[in-house]
């Protein structure tokens, strides 16, 4: 059984979840490990856990277009050698459009609840969804190169979460807070592996980031009078404004 750690936030969690079940571990013991949340999780859970096994499957496809080049020889030729491509050709196209006309179902359906948890906010019964769609994307539809700026943008989300949140509700979210800064850092730390150019982009946009964070977190805080963790935030929004800043005018010096 999977040993539950000491993890707080419903995001958290699932990327915890996925983690163990990329590494073999049963759905049931992720659902047991967090029973508080095993109502939200087993319905992600099992899509992420289809998603892992068609990309695991991606290697076989390869092997089976060869055989289907083998097979598409066999089919087409009658015994005096002579070419008839009817037969495999209405056996390749039938399931190709089965297969395209799945594909797109899916994209549709994905769309489609992507579209409707877009605008769930913390504590909400579709937020968990939301975040779920959010790693899917990242995972599996946002290039490699691409997500430095997808994790800035999705930092500004959990801004503008934070900011609503406290408008409804009047509290601050920590968990999305929290999420914030998370995906600042790893949108900085992936800027590294950007070419100086594209990387001078990045700095400059999480510069931008920073300022927007300050400036509205700085009101959300005495609008709500917020506690202790509310004004830690705010400094390390100014600590690293200051690094990210020095490291600007590094780049801007070479």
């Amino acid at each position: 059984m999977l040993k539950k750690k000491q993890i707080t936030g419903i995001e958290n969690i699932l990327d915890e979840c996925i983690n163990c079940l990329q590494r073999g571990e049963p759905l049931e013991s992720c659902l047991q490990a967090y029973p508080d949340y095993a109502q939200e999780l087993e319905p992600l859970l099992l899509i992420a856990q289809k998603l892992d096994i068609s990309a695991a499957k991606q290697q076989n496809q390869n092997d089976l277009e060869n055989a289907l080049s083998g097979m598409r020889v066999a089919f087409t030729q009658d015994p005096a050698g002579k070419t008839d491509p009817g037969l495999f050709s209405r056996l390749v196209y039938s399931s190709f459009f089965m297969g395209l006309t799945a594909a797109c179902m899916l994209v549709i359906t994905g769309l489609t609840a992507g579209y409707m948890t877009s605008k769930a906010l913390p504590g909400e019964t579709l937020y968990p969804a939301k975040l779920f769609f959010e790693k899917m994307d990242m995972e599996y539809l946002t290039a490699k190169n691409e997500r430095a700026e997808k994790n800035i943008e999705l930092a500004d989300r959990r801004l503008g979460e934070v900011r609503k949140v406290a408008g409804t509700k009047h509290i601050i979210d920590k968990d999305a807070l929290h999420s914030m800064h998370r995906h600042t850092e790893i949108a900085l730390s992936q800027a590294d592996e950007y070419p100086a150019e594209e990387m001078h982009h990045i700095i400059s946009r999480i510069q931008e980031l920073h300022r927007k964070q300050i400036g509205q977190l700085a009101s959300a805080q005495s609008e709500y009078n917020a506690d202790n963790s509310f004004n830690a935030s705010i400094q390390l929004c100014n600590d690293r404004m200051n690094w990210v800043s020095e490291m600007q005018d590094t780049l801007e010096s070479k």
